[in-house]
């Protein structure tokens, strides 16, 4: 009869399988760390473009204007306009409020075929020369990545419009603070940031002209 505990020929059998268990748990644990590794590296892949935003917020201090009706005489007309508290697409600050000289804010939208239009003008008027005694911002508003010509940021720089650009929040905080009715859209404050005028829509150079004579009359 062959006895039934045999010690001495059992402990190979436990040796490999306390083996396999220690190699697996080796690899187990090797495995995970591969993983958060893999983790790691995709959160910061997901976060790498994290600095650059399409939409920020906007804070406003003041009473919003009305709403411009093209039709008729400009209801804000004389009006103090709101300050906007707000950033640009990197987040360094960018703020409208009272200063040294008269500033003209131009709004515009990513998808607007008028704004697609009126920006290269902007760009090429500001090239013949710029206006002198006039501090100038554009607000990007009505930014939809569903939309076309999105973002706003790569936009703005291909075309290269190279002014102090503001981010409006996804509500359209700062557009509905300066009454706009359409796209593009000119604010043109003193330097108290009074409204000495408002229009919407296509700008030719000579508008543009007229804006900055507009400014200065008012300084």
């Amino acid at each position: 009869m062959s006895p039934k505990f045999q010690p001495r020929n059992n402990r190979p059998l436990i040796f490999g399988a306390g083996l396999v268990v220690i190699l697996a748990a080796i690899a187990f644990f090797a495995t995970r760390d591969d993983s958060a590794d893999s983790a790691t590296n995709a959160g910061s892949a997901t976060n790498a473009g994290e600095g650059i935003q399409q939409v920020r917020t906007v804070t406003v201090e003041g009473q919003p204007l009305a709403e411009l009706d093209p039709r008729g005489q400009d209801p804000a007309a004389g009006q103090n306009a709101p300050t906007l508290e707000g950033s640009s697409f990197d987040g360094s600050a960018v703020n409208i409020r009272p200063g040294s000289q008269p500033k003209l804010v131009i709004f515009v939208a990513h998808w607007c075929p008028h704004c697609q239009r009126e920006v290269p003008r902007i760009v090429s008027w500001l090239e013949a020369g710029p206006p002198e005694g006039l501090d100038m911002v554009v607000v990007a508003t009505a930014t939809d990545p569903n939309r076309p010509n999105y973002p706003p940021s790569e936009w703005l720089d291909e075309e290269g419009l190279d002014l102090p650009a503001m981010a409006d929040d996804a509500n359209g905080t700062a557009a509905r603070a300066y009454g706009l009715s359409g796209y593009p859209y000119f604010v043109l404050l003193d330097a108290n940031n009074r409204v000495i005028a408002r229009d919407g829509g296509e700008l030719s150079t000579g508008e543009l002209d007229d804006l900055v004579e507009m400014a200065g009359s008012q300084s």
